[in-house]
């Protein structure tokens, strides 16, 4: 059974613990006690990971490198280590980890520079609760955590910001447009990178400071001249993520926006 399991994940990538049992199934019998028996064993060994992705469990099979490694490690490397796989795109921080494990900070502290110098892990800091977070190496952290698109090494891209508005006003002073077709133009003009999210995002922003606005399933520019988009607070704020036209929080009873705009 162990073999199955090792040659299923291997072959599939990351698996589901049911779309494992399908596998299982399809290629012998299948008895849940023998494939947690299995299970068991390879985690003891070190030999496939375990996590958990919107509410699955999901089985992961570990490289050799990372399988040695796991098997030099002590009961409370392992324990953090899990803990930081299981926070996924969100990861996770010290305090965190604390409170979890109950394990004294200073020796969490040298546990995860331990396992960040091994490669089994990496920090990035948290443009919104200016926190070092925590993921297992290979995982894209989300954009809570990395600001998003707009942002370099926790840091706002105002050079970024500044060619997108100024190419989306160009485009759209010529003509009005989709979000398809601002993205086609932006992608040639500024970043080949940028998705539709981003575009939609920056969009959103200029149509809260009144620069475009959206009639018919496209935008077209209310004012060839605006404020600078550098200075104005939407792209620096914690709740940008939240803010919404028809929420609780909203750029109609945003006080920091409100007194930007009468500047």
């Amino acid at each position: 059974m162990e073999e199955l399991i090792i040659k299923l994940c291997t072959q599939n990538g990351k698996l589901t613990d049911s779309r494992l049992n399908e596998l299982i199934a399809l290629e012998s019998t299948l008895n849940l006690d023998l494939k947690v028996q299995a299970l068991n064993n390879l985690a003891s060994k070190g030999k496939i990971a375990l996590s958990e992705e919107s509410g699955d469990v999901i089985y992961q099979v570990l490289t050799k490198d990372q399988t040695n490694k796991m098997q030099r490690m002590e009961g409370a490397e392992i324990l953090i280590l899990q803990i930081v796989r299981d926070s996924n795109e969100n990861g996770t921080w010290n305090g965190d980890i604390k409170a979890k494990t109950g394990i004294p900070i200073q020796q969490i502290n040298k546990i995860l520079t331990g396992l960040q110098k091994e490669g089994m892990i990496f920090s990035q800091k948290s443009v919104n609760s200016n926190k070092k977070m925590w993921f297992v190496k290979g995982v894209q952290p989300n954009n809570e955590v990395t600001g998003g698109f707009l942002f370099a090494n926790s840091e706002f891209d105002s050079n970024l910001m500044t060619d997108l508005c100024n190419q989306i006003k160009l485009l759209l002073s010529d003509k009005s447009s989709t979000i398809r077709e601002v993205l086609e133009y932006v992608r040639q003009q500024v970043n080949k990178n940028v998705s539709e999210e981003n575009i939609k995002e920056v969009l959103k922003s200029m149509s809260a400071l009144g620069e475009v606005e959206e009639q018919g399933g496209k935008y077209k520019v209310v004012n060839a001249f605006c404020n600078d988009p550098l200075v104005m607070p939407c792209f620096g704020c914690n709740l940008r993520f939240e803010c919404r036209v028809d929420g609780v929080i909203n750029p109609a009873d945003c006080e920091y926006l409100n007194s930007w705009l009468d500047f």
